[in-house]
């Protein structure tokens, strides 16, 4: 990971401009609860141990998937309203 490890790679991710809408789904060996919370205040949204369960895996993508979703379509919505007050 060019020097860094998966929670540093993280906190870059979910922290730089570019990147920082992207979830970040952490998959790990480590599996106690301060590495969760850890991944947590990095950014991580989803975090999972290995071996990963497909249908874990799955979901989780799903789940977040739909979250994005919300955004833009809150983000949309609040456009349209703005524009609908500046006309």
């Amino acid at each position: 990971m060019g020097g860094m490890n998966g929670f540093q790679a993280t906190r870059k991710i979910t922290t730089q401009e570019a990147t920082k809408h992207i979830p970040v789904i952490m998959v790990t060996t480590k599996d106690q609860t301060t590495d969760r919370v850890w991944a947590q205040r990095q950014g991580a949204k989803g975090y999972l141990t290995k071996p990963v369960n497909e249908q874990e895996l799955l979901q989780t993508i799903a789940t977040l998937m739909e979250q994005v979703k919300i955004q833009w379509v809150t983000a949309r919505d609040l456009l349209q309203k703005e524009k609908g007050r500046q006309a």
